[in-house]
């Protein structure tokens, strides 16, 4: 039997899943770069806001919360990212900067609700760096 079939059979069924979406988001990634190398529209603005959404679908399906921080990490990132990129032209770099740091923060803030639907648990480290990053926020908008 080959090594590799060996390697998978000594894994559970957790660590299988952990091994498919981790591979999967590894290819999402080099097709996401290979499209922006190769000029296809805004690519590298859209991907961090589709790979979130496909982490958080992961996370509810697979009942895996280390898939809801990185789910709502490149999320609400990925949305503030969209923002930045489109009113960057509108408005003070100040102002869009700000807008990016909100969405953010908001990410970390949200990731407590979505642990405790997932897993249960509440996982509270994020709301330290989030409110500080919304405080932030509003302070770079006044």
């Amino acid at each position: 039997m080959p090594a590799e079939v060996v390697c998978l059979q000594g894994l559970n069924r957790e660590q299988k899943v952990v091994l498919l979406i981790g591979g999967s988001l590894i290819i999402l990634g080099v097709v996401f770069l290979v499209l922006q190398i190769a000029g296809v529209g805004k690519v590298a603005v859209w991907a961090p806001l589709l790979v979130g959404v496909i982490a958080l679908i992961l996370a509810i399906l697979t009942r895996l919360p280390g898939f809801t921080f990185l789910g709502c990490l490149l999320l609400f990132g990925g949305a503030g990212l969209l923002c930045y990129v489109h009113t960057g032209d509108r408005f003070a770099a100040q102002v869009s900067q700000a807008v990016f740091l909100l969405f953010f923060s908001a990410g970390l803030c949200i990731v407590p609700v979505f642990t405790r639907i997932i897993d249960k648990k509440i996982l509270l480290w994020p709301l330290f760096p989030g409110f500080a990053g919304l405080i932030g926020g509003v302070v770079l908008l006044l």
